[in-house]
């Protein structure tokens, strides 16, 4: 038995484990990927692994590069790019992410030994400790099994109870246990869950016995990527985010590593290496003692540290370098921080001496406040500054001072007083952090360390008075400057108060009380109470200090025997140590890299790209993302090449036989509203049922069974066919609540007979029935007898339901109920840009409410999405299905439950940005989808993806080509424009399109079409045309007529160009009502506007036209009866706090009230309801969605919700994702749906991907 000791600070202490052996991943709970055996070198290959299906990873791939800097982005999300084998024993372990399964191998041959089922994806590598095997799964679960045999010892439920949801296509607990599992110490250590904020993630230690709970803590963060440990803590990787710290001995939260994001991390002694970053070839190695600091920076995405040397790889090379410089810089690092905490604790014993002198000073002060003449002003009522005036947060015209951010930050009052004097000093803020500032009269200061106080949050509730200190004021004029750097507090108001008393002897005492004051914060600033081990003569760190002197200079003392060397190697993705060699792994490469010398020793050809390597017991396992698994060994040993792959697979031709009689089958098959999705049969004893059903639609199906022994039967029975995981999943059923969401499955079916007696669920069924599903009872084996049971329960169900249908179908060995659900009751509809021709913006759903849970995530994710600041084409939803635009590309997705329907390539799209200054360019109706694709509309099936048919824009002059723009659909007519070639905005990465002040004509000139026109889609025949310059923007359909504003400015009439611009060419606009059916005039009115407009749009609801406009400050809203034409009412308002998207909001109309942030006013008379003052809204970028009694948009950075009732509650949907800066969040069908639209950005984000919501009816 092996081992490595420690010797000094940063340096690799292995616990006590069998060296030969590899018992979790990268070796060791530190993740140091380092082992002492040896190989002896060329190694040849012995046997390979080939899995039936590739790893299905649990995330797609992130977005292409990074839009600041233009590199491409680091993958971070890795953990299960690959099946990560451990090697114990004669044994191999590893957990499939796609046939659901773990693994024993034998190590010499490559042969199963067993396998077990869980019921979801193994997407991280086993524990093996003291003859037992642990994992976790997808299904929520940590398993404990006898390693040798596979059986089942124990298993722990990680989250609060089994419910599952479709992720990403697979169908997992919603706590699903991806960090891997360390065992240590007869603890189990895990984390499971995705989504804190609403469904909560959780950090356990588990007895390794028996698997009871010893402890289990709530964590505000997702959870995937391996647990590492040191004696004392646990850190819990997050993914896309820096590890979070927990105390080992509770779960307690200590803190988060402050290095950059990323998958990759080990640890040396107590210092962390992570990263690599964003874009990659960042490693930062930390010091986790009791303050976290920088040890090193490496330019390298993964690392080996050894106790000599440090080796690094990165984009381009492999690189070793000497471990003594590092170990120098910590040791110096350390003995600082031991000398700094001396002397901290020295200046809070000074503070406190301070403190008592201060008190002392205040007591004997004799000057009494002069109440009657204070005077009290509010802090926005600044003469000079660069700070925010919040309105939004405090309410009641009451504004709040806060900063801007990143500069020094200052406001300046001047004053004119009735008296000079002395005067007290007050200030009332809110500060959850301290923010210290300066208080400065005409230019000098006369108080350092002001406004540093904390009051427990930057909410109104937590504003207080504090007093800032006495000033002495020599003349009745002067200015009086609060600033702060680089940020501060959220100052409300300001009061000074004279004191009455003689002033030379006020001024002595004041001078001596401000020196104290100076002194004191000079001390606070590195004061700090001493800790039960130091002070009063500290001897126990000095006693540190003069050891760490005698390591420093023992090394510095001892010559360096490393050699440093570079090896050119490109693109390494996994590296470890054992001995001597250094195994690398690439794409297609395998490599052996002398560690003392560079040299390449051995390289070998494997299939994909290399993500795990392990060295064991004479061996060497290498693991690719193609699903093989390669093991070699020294050369002399003898070659047993084993496939273990789909061709031991028997692949013999299904039975064709059909489990339904033909006549249903092709009836039942066929009136399906689609066949992609998810399906559910409740019994299973027979695999023909689900044969036929895999076989005749691409449904994803899931099998639920009583049984355990016939559960693992039909799983053998259709991983033998290749389909297990992929197609099919068994789950075993868990009572008589079923663990699925609401509305899950689009076909559900039930053999009264292969039930045997046990009880039918029909109210499950019906609850899990997607709307527009079929669910089928019946069966096979007899006719109405086996059906007398269930006849009343079906009858009921039809009868208090009103959303479903039944037939039976009768044969002569056969009877089938099937019941097809129809459209949720109150569910909305999102079938334009803004929801409606209308542009109202608003589904009108009935169904959703705040209490939200959610019901799926997966695809798109971000690769081929939109920047989020390109403000691109919302997605449209109708009849259950979600249809999303990307770069090139339509995604269609099953809105109940996720599923990718299908995604249509559409090479000849041009982008089209920037829909404020544009128009909607997608529709959709109950069964196909319009898009605007160049000159044409192409109407796509909704269920398949194929186009039907193009419809062709008008061309209006022959010198032009012309692009499709405005789109709109209304019973079967098909509304458009044309647009001059080469005016759309077309650049989604980079701009953010949100300048205000007009500095950018790129931002906000509105593109203009040269007409509009109507096109009869039954015969497509042109019905009219109507020619004029047209701002895109502006145009709405509502009921009988089209509403649009024209500019007929002889200058822009004559221009080839297409987009207004901020100038004259703003004259001569005339809003403009035809009829839809005709194309003739009914009535027109001319518009006089402000030549600078950064949105201008149109929205129509019940008889009421809205024209609103931004200038540079404000909105202005028109109500025009649409009728007449007639001015109804006029209002204008300020523009919320702007991050840049305050001055393009986009109006909302619910019921009678329009909401224009942040007021909103009576669609009818104009009278104000209501403002986002009283909720916070805040200045984010984007703009509200709605439903009949909610607002959407992004809040607080997250997706998130204004319930508009009593409570007006807000809160955040999840906080661990973004919305794009426009609309990407709409409540229809009964969801909330919110395809990802955060593609591009670089903040702090765990997650980028889809997601649907629905109402939780507990």
């Amino acid at each position: 038995m092996k081992k490595i000791t420690a010797i000094a600070l940063f340096v690799i202490q292995l616990n006590s484990i069998n060296a030969l052996d590899w018992p979790t991943y990268r070796h060791d709970a530190q993740r140091t990927g380092i082992t002492s055996e040896q190989l002896a070198l060329p190694l040849s290959k012995v046997w390979i692994f080939e899995s039936q299906h590739q790893p299905q990873r649990a995330w797609p791939a992130p977005f292409r590069d990074n839009p600041y800097s233009g590199v491409k982005v680091e993958t971070l999300l890795t953990f299960d790019h690959a099946f990560q084998p451990i090697a114990c024993g004669d044994s191999v372990f590893f957990g499939s992410s796609s046939d659901h399964q773990v693994y024993c191998l034998d190590l010499t041959s490559g042969s199963v030994k067993w396998t077990f089922y869980t019921e979801g994806p193994v997407r991280t590598c086993p524990t093996f400790h003291q003859g037992r095997l642990y994992f976790g799964s997808d299904d929520g679960m940590i398993y404990c099994l006898n390693a040798d045999t596979g059986r089942e010892l124990w298993h722990h439920l990680a989250g609060p109870n089994n419910e599952k949801i479709p992720g990403n296509e697979q169908i997992i607990s919603r706590w699903p246990v991806r960090s891997g599992v360390l065992v240590e110490k007869g603890h189990v250590y895990s984390a499971a869950g995705l989504f804190p904020a609403r469904e909560g993630s959780y950090l356990f230690a588990l007895d390794a016995y028996d698997g009871k709970n010893i402890w289990k803590k709530k964590i505000n963060q997702t959870a995937q990527g391996y647990l590492l440990a040191t004696p004392s803590k646990i850190f819990v990787p997050s993914g896309k985010l820096t590890p979070l710290t927990y105390n080992r001995a509770n779960g307690d939260y200590i803190n988060r590593i402050s290095g950059p994001r990323g998958n990759f991390a080990l640890i040396v002694d107590d210092v962390m290496v992570s990263g690599p970053g964003i874009s990659g070839g960042e490693l930062v190695a930390l010091n986790q003692g009791a303050k976290q600091y920088r040890v090193a920076n490496f330019k390298a995405n993964k690392a080996v540290i050894s106790p000599n040397s440090v080796f690094l790889a990165s984009r381009t090379e492999i690189v070793r370098r000497d471990r003594k410089p590092l170990s120098l810089r910590s040791l110096e690092k350390r003995k600082n921080d031991l000398k700094e905490m001396i002397q901290a604790e020295l200046d809070w014993k000074k503070s406190k001496e301070l403190k008592s002198m201060l008190e002392t000073a205040k007591k004997n002060f004799k000057g009494v406040a002069d109440l009657k003449n204070r005077i009290q002003w509010q802090a926005e009522k600044f003469d000079r500054g660069n700070v925010i005036v919040d309105r939004e947060l405090y309410g009641l015209e009451i504004g709040v001072i806060s900063d801007p951010g990143g500069q020094k930050n200052f406001a300046e009052y001047d004053l004119n007083l009735e008296t000079t004097g002395m005067f007290q000093l007050e200030l009332r803020y809110a500060a959850q952090l301290t923010r210290p500032g300066r208080i400065l009269i005409d230019g000098k200061i006369v108080r350092e360390g002001a406004i540093a106080n904390t009051t427990g949050g930057w909410e109104p509730e937590h504003q207080k008075w504090h007093k800032e200190g006495l000033i002495h004021v020599a003349t009745k004029q002067f200015t009086l400057r609060i600033e702060s750097e680089p940020m501060m507090s959220h100052i409300d108001q300001i009061r000074l108060t004279p004191l009455i008393g003689d002033i030379p002897t006020m001024q002595k005492s004041n001078a001596v009380m401000e020196d104290l004051n100076r002194q004191l914060f000079e001390a606070e600033k590195t004061a700090k109470q001493p800790t039960s081990i130091s002070v009063n003569g500290n001897s126990s760190i000095k006693e540190e200090i003069k050891s760490i002197e005698k390591s420093i200079a023992k090394i510095n003392s001892e010559a360096s025997l490393i050699k440093e060397w570079r090896q050119p190697v490109k693109e390494a993705k996994s590296i470890i140590l054992a001995g001597n060699n250094l195994f690398v792994g690439r794409e297609n490469e395998v490599l052996a890299i002398h560690a003392s010398t560079g040299s390449i020793d051995w390289t070998m050809t494997v299939d994909g790209v290399v993500h795990g390597i392990v060295v064991a017991n004479g061996f060497l396992l290498v693991t690719t993302d193609k699903g093989r698994i390669y093991c070699f060994a020294e050369q002399g040993t003898p070659q047993r090449i084993a496939k273990s792959s789909d061709s031991t697979k028997r692949t013999t031709e299904e039975n064709q036989s059909e489990y339904f009689d033909q006549a249903f089958s092709k009836q039942l098959f066929v009136q399906l509203d689609q066949k992609t999705g998810y399906a559910l049969i409740h019994g299973v004893e027979n695999t023909e049922l689900a044969t036929q059903i895999l076989r005749n639609t691409n449904f994803n199906l899931v099998c639920l069974e009583e049984d355990f022994l016939v559960a693992n039967k039909t799983r053998d029975h259709f991983n033998e066919k290749m389909l297990y995981g992929k197609r099919i999943v068994v789950h075993k059923k868990p009572g008589k609540q079923l663990p699925y969401p609401d509305y899950m499955f689009n076909f559900i079916c039930v053999d009264i007979g292969t039930l045997k007696g046990k009880e039918l669920l029909l109210s499950e069924y019906y609850r899990l029935l997607r709307p527009f599903g079929t669910l089928i009872i019946g069966d096979t084996k007899g006719t109405s007898d086996s059906l007398a049971r269930p006849h009343k329960l079906l009858a009921d169900l039809v009868s208090n339901n009103r959303d479903i249908d039944r037939e039976v179908h009768f044969s002569r060995d056969q009877q089938w109920h099937v019941i097809n659900r129809a459209k949720l009751s109150g569910g909305g509809e999102w079938s334009h840009q803004y929801a409606n021709p209308g542009n109202t913006a608003c589904s009108e759903d009935m169904r959703i409410n705040g209490n939200l849970k959610l019901q799926w995530y997966g695809k798109p994710g971000p690769y081929r999405m939109f920047d989020r600041h390109s403000y691109t084409t919302a997605p449209v939803y109708s009849s259950g299905r979600l249809f999303t635009l990307g770069e090139k590309i339509l995604y269609a997705n099953d809105a109940y439950n996720g599923h990718l329907l299908w995604e249509k390539e559409l090479p000849s799209l041009e982008p089209r940005v920037n829909l404020p200054r544009d128009c909607g360019y997608m529709g959709v109706d109950s069964d196909h989808v319009y898009l605007a694709v160049e000159n044409n509309c192409i109407k796509v099936n909704a269920r398949s993806g194929k186009t039907e048919i193009k419809f062709n824009c008008q061309k209006i002059d022959t010198d032009y080509d012309y692009n499709w723009g405005y789109l709109a659909i209304v019973e079967k007519t098909l509304f458009g424009s044309s647009v001059r070639s080469g005016n759309f905005y077309t650049e989604g990465r980079g701009p953010w399109y949100d300048d205000s002040g007009f500095n950018n004509p790129q931002d906000s000139h509105k593109v203009l079409s040269d007409c509009v026109f109507a096109i009869d889609m039954v015969s497509n025949m042109q019905m009219w045309t109507y020619k004029g310059v047209i701002i895109n923007s502006t145009i709405t359909i509502g009921e009988d007529r089209i509403y649009f504003v024209e500019n007929r400015n002889p200058k822009v009439l004559q221009d080839k160009a297409r987009r207004l611009s901020g100038g004259k060419e703003w004259m001569e606009l005339h809003l403009v009502a035809l009829d839809v059916k005709t194309g003739q005039l009914v009535w027109e009115n001319k518009m006089e506007f402000e030549q600078r407009t950064p949105v201008f749009f149109t929205c129509y609801k019940e008889g009421i036209l809205i024209v609103l406009r931004s200038s540079t400050k404000s909105f202005d809203l028109k109500a025009i009866n649409a009728k007449s034409g007639k001015s109804v009412w006029n209002r204008e308002h300020g523009w919320e706090t702007n991050h840049h998207g305050a001055h393009r909001r986009h109006p909302v109309i619910i019921g009678d009230v329009i909401y224009q942030q942040p007021q909103a006013y009576d669609l009818k008379t104009g009278k104000e309801q209501w403002t986002t003052s009283k909720v916070g809204v805040g200045g984010n970028c984007g703009t509200l969605s709605a439903s009949s009694s909610m607002l959407f948009s992004r809040l607080s950075d997250y997706p998130g919700f204004i319930d508009l009732g009593q409570a007006m509650n807000k809160e955040n949907l999840v906080e661990i994702t973004r919305p794009g800066c426009w609309i990407n969040i709409i409540p229809v069908g009964g969801m909330v749906l919110i395809p990802e639209a955060g593609s591009g950005c670089s903040c702090e984000y765990s997650i980028h991907a889809s997601m649907g919501f629905l109402p939780s009816k507990d």
